[in-house]
């Protein structure tokens, strides 16, 4: 493993606790490498703003969902399947903070997500087998 990535990670991990904790609008980057008992250069060797760490975390989503493309048999499932396959690994990946639904920047967030899964609702209804729509869970 790449020291550098692990660390990028921890940052990540601890940032996310924290949002869930005290709300999105609350972290700081200070406050994060104070909780990992680093200084706060290191953490912006990683991060340089509170808007990467976001970026971040969407990418370890992206990563899911293209590894969830992975393997032989993807490209014989139909593709209903894939689709389906796909957007429930990036949501999946981002289900562990699911607490960073009460801070106003995340409801927005979620809007956004929301309308962005209605898109590709409407573009997988022009497919021949068209996906049941999705519906988000309740959050807690």
């Amino acid at each position: 493993m790449n020291p550098d990535h692990d660390r990028a990670e921890q940052i990540l991990d601890a940032a996310l606790l924290l949002g869930e904790r005290q709300g999105w609008d609350a972290v700081h980057l200070h406050e994060v490498a104070r909780e990992l008992g680093i200084g706060l250069a290191e953490s912006q060797q990683h991060y340089g703003q509170k808007d990467d760490l976001a970026d971040a975390w969407f990418d370890r989503a992206d990563r899911a969902l293209l590894r969830a493309g992975e393997g032989a048999e993807w490209l014989g499932l139909p593709v209903r399947e894939r689709l389906l396959r796909t957007m429930l690994a990036w949501f999946d990946a981002l289900a562990p903070h699911r607490g960073l639904d009460r801070s106003p920047d995340a409801r927005r967030t979620r809007a956004w997500l929301e309308a962005r899964l209605v898109d590709a609702e409407r573009m997988a209804l022009r497919l021949p087998n068209p996906p049941a729509p999705w519906t988000p869970s309740p959050t807690p």
